[in-house]
């Protein structure tokens, strides 16, 4: 894994994008060109992913896995003007950015997913924190009892694309498969390519 990655701007972290934390990424010139900006030139509360948008409406050219990193005012982190209110701030930005999310052409005609996580909980217990699933392939109002954590999210990844576990970590945590109406069908977005958005 590379280290030492130091912040893009006073409101991002690298830190909240694992993937340049891999040196076949980090290292690979190509590969970092498919990490942009979400918001070219807007920082700071409600800085709506732009670039994320526009991608989410080109049936054509949009990738089939989309990470988006919100800004440390847009993911609850740090308190902002003109809230000054955490909670307040990411409910804000979400309750914009979803809407758009779904109306987009590629939630509007595929079968898709949006998946929302927080990065860390108040306890860290076990490192389970809050997520939701919603879209096209989402059941509704479904909610589960058991226990998952950033590994569940890597293991539904691998098994809806049917890719081999990363470590023994995400072979070990339980799929999140059962959120889904129908099983995802494994490379029915293939021509697609991944891309990574802060």
């Amino acid at each position: 894994m590379a280290l030492g990655l130091a912040h893009t701007s006073i409101r991002y972290v690298n830190s909240h994008n694992p993937f340049v934390y891999f040196n076949d990424i980090y290292g690979n010139a190509t590969r970092c060109s498919r990490i942009v900006n979400a918001n070219p030139g807007a920082s700071g509360f409600l800085a709506l992913p732009t670039q994320i948008l526009s991608d989410l409406n080109s049936v054509s050219t949009a990738s089939n896995y989309m990470w988006l990193s919100p800004n440390l005012c847009d993911d609850g982190h740090d308190v902002c003007a003109p809230l000054n209110n955490t909670v307040s701030q990411q409910n804000h930005y979400l309750s914009m950015l979803v809407p758009m999310i779904f109306n987009s052409m590629i939630f509007r005609t595929q079968r898709a997913a949006l998946f929302i996580v927080w990065d860390e909980s108040a306890t860290m217990l076990n490192n389970i924190v809050s997520a939701i699933w919603a879209g096209p392939v989402a059941k509704n109002g479904y909610a589960s009892s058991l226990p998952y954590g950033h590994y569940s999210a890597v293991k539904t990844v691998e098994i809806s694309w049917n890719l081999p576990s990363l470590t023994s970590y995400d072979s070990a945590a339980p799929s999140m498969t059962q959120f889904f109406t129908t099983a995802p069908l494994v490379g029915e977005l293939g021509g697609r390519r991944p891309a990574l958005q802060a």
